[in-house]
């Protein structure tokens, strides 16, 4: 079955647990028992989706579209470009990670989330800290509990607070 499947071909896969997935063939790994299966993304169509397919667990394969007679080959890619790139990912995996305040209200987090959108921030603690601002919200983060040395970024932070509050 999966044999009949080639690289570039248009297919539509019957798992044995019922499922149906349809796209493009991407990839075939025998060793690890797998093939990538690109599908269009729901919401655009510049975009496409990854699935990956244990081969075992693949019932039937039926071709929609042949593959197209030759198939770029894939841009060689170094250990370094590799390694680059997992580096990149950590750290703004890292980054995102930090945004999340630990034992938070989801309100808190909600008005960091809003106020990151336009201003550097980050979590001490409970406490909302914007280092460019120099401004501090401590719980229960309303505009009372906003301080800082700059009278018109507190103001405005003040401001922001308040507006945030009054659409829950």
């Amino acid at each position: 079955m999966v044999s009949t499947a080639s690289i570039g071909e248009e297919v539509k896969l019957h798992l044995e647990d019922g499922n149906i997935f349809s796209g493009i063939v991407f990839s075939i790994d025998r060793k690890l028992d797998c093939l990538v299966l690109e599908e269009p993304h729901p919401q655009s169509t510049l975009k496409r989706d990854v699935r990956i397919v244990k081969l075992s667990l693949i019932k039937n394969i039926e071709s929609i579209n042949p593959a197209p007679s030759k198939v770029d080959d894939l841009p060689a890619i170094t250990v370094e470009q590799a390694e680059q790139r997992e580096k990149e990912a950590i750290a703004k995996a890292k980054a995102e990670l930090a945004k999340i305040g630990q034992n938070v209200t989801p309100e808190a987090q909600a008005l960091f989330d809003a106020l990151c959108k336009t201003y550097e921030l980050r979590w001490n603690g409970d406490k909302i800290e914007s280092t460019q601002l120099g401004i501090v919200i401590s719980p229960p983060y309303g505009p009372e509990n906003c301080a800082g040395s700059d009278p018109m970024a507190l103001n405005r932070i003040k401001q922001i607070v308040q507006t945030l509050r009054g659409r829950k």
